[in-house]
């Protein structure tokens, strides 16, 4: 097999809780309406996902009851913290409307996890029949648009899929519990270096960016602020759990962070979306940061 190049990538999964458990209160069967009643489910997250997905950035592959999403970085690319940040601001969108979905229909909800990797093509994504079995010509045509083997190219190597799915299969028993969004530790050393290089091709103002620490709710917050000509044109924040979950399993030594609001760059410095109550109505700004409302960096 020749060399491929290994490509840069962020990687989420997201699983729906509570499906094990409807599975066998219904036999395995989807012959039992409580089963049957489960894809109500599966379409709400596709609709969602429709929605608010940034086709032209990501790679989705839906597998029953989830979804993972790939987001390749390649650099230096002059321009790309944007389109990066667009995406980051759409997966945690997406989780959130899934969950605010899920608890106003009384469903236990998804939890997601966000990992940084690496990936690489090993072969095409999907082979026909025809490139399988010897066949007349009077059945090429057919073989030839049968697809026979699904294998997307995205999710064949891919080593943050795969520390994304390991760590959210260890749920509560690694302290990974409930509904939430975790993030790995190494994603924000990577979009770190993604704004280090943004930083050589702005022309008309700066990036800035840092963590930042607010001691008084115990709370963490990482802000990515863009300034051009003294004006605020890029920023995102998100906010998490003084508590990180620590897990070393297979080899995977993973520092993750609990989402618990996020701040999208298209709303003013009042809004968030709260990750813990999943409530439709936007949470106020706390009081500690009214003078800060830059958060920045």
């Amino acid at each position: 097999m020749k060399s491929e190049p290994i490509i840069d990538c962020f990687c989420l999964w997201s699983d729906l809780l509570g499906f094990g458990r409807t599975f066998e209160e219904g036999g395995w069967s989807l012959s039992n309406e409580k089963v049957r009643k489960i894809a109500e489910r599966l379409a709400a997250i596709e609709r969602m996902l429709f929605r608010s997905n940034a086709p032209r950035q990501e790679y989705v592959f839906l597998l029953n009851d989830g979804v993972a999403r790939n987001l390749d970085w390649p650099h230096p690319e002059p321009g790309y913290l944007s389109g990066v940040l667009h995406w980051l601001q759409s997966v945690l969108t997406n989780h959130w409307q899934i969950n605010a979905i899920e608890r106003q229909n009384g469903h236990p909800g998804m939890r997601s996890v966000l990992c940084s990797g690496q990936r690489m093509d090993l072969r095409e994504s999907t082979k026909n029949s025809l490139s399988q079995v010897l066949a007349p010509e009077s059945m090429a045509e057919h073989l030839a648009r049968d697809i026979s083997v699904y294998s997307p190219q995205q999710f064949q190597m891919n080593l943050a899929f795969s520390k994304a799915y390991l760590l959210e299969s260890l749920g509560s028993k690694a302290g990974l519990t409930g509904p939430n969004f975790f993030i790995e530790d190494s994603l924000f050393h990577d979009l770190v270096q993604i704004c280090a290089n943004e930083n050589v091709v702005m022309l008309d103002g700066k990036l800035e960016y840092q963590t930042t620490t607010e001691t008084t709710d115990h709370r963490h917050v990482f802000t990515i602020l863009g300034n051009a000509q003294s004006k605020r044109v890029l920023r995102l924040a998100i906010e998490f759990d003084a508590k990180v979950v620590e897990v070393n399993h297979r080899g995977i030594a993973a520092k993750l962070h609990k989402v618990t609001r996020f701040q999208p760059m298209d709303e003013n410095d009042s809004f968030w979306f709260d990750f813990c109550g999943y409530n439709f109505e936007p949470t106020p700004l706390p009081s500690s940061y009214a003078k800060d409302g830059s958060l920045a960096i």
